[in-house]
């Protein structure tokens, strides 16, 4: 079976590292970026499996790097990451974009762990301001 690839967008290079070397160890080929516009370009020639985006990058928003994915055609799953509290507008917004989860940093291992692994199952529906699984 083929390895998986799953793009790391986030912009602040500790947490990147961290994300990258975490989701390698869960058997993962990781791609990591600080900005979208370097994602987007990678993923028209070569798509990921699979999108784990800071909300906050350094040219756009994580859910304008999904947004522009998905309109290239690239619909694949993706979790956004956010070290702040999401508005209820936002997290319409993120739900809406066709995310399948979302968790606030600073996050566990075993939060990561759920997290990474739920991107491969059903989708997620949320429940108030958060995702639950079906």
């Amino acid at each position: 079976m083929e390895e998986k690839t799953i793009f790391v967008l986030e912009d602040e290079p500790l947490p990147q590292q961290v994300l990258r070397r975490f989701i390698g160890l869960l058997g993962y080929r990781v791609e990591s970026f600080a900005r979208g516009a370097d994602a987007l370009t990678q993923a028209r020639a070569r798509p990921p499996d699979a999108v784990v985006a800071d909300n906050h990058l350094e040219d756009m928003t994580g859910l304008e790097f999904y947004r522009l994915l998905r309109d290239a055609g690239l619909a694949v799953p993706a979790l956004l990451i956010s070290a702040y509290e999401l508005s209820p507008q936002e997290m319409t917004e993120v739900r809406e974009a066709g995310f399948r989860g979302r968790f606030r940093k600073p996050f566990s291992f075993s939060q990561r762990k759920t997290a990474i692994a739920r991107l491969f199952r059903a989708p997620l529906f949320f429940r108030r301001d958060r995702f639950v699984s079906n």
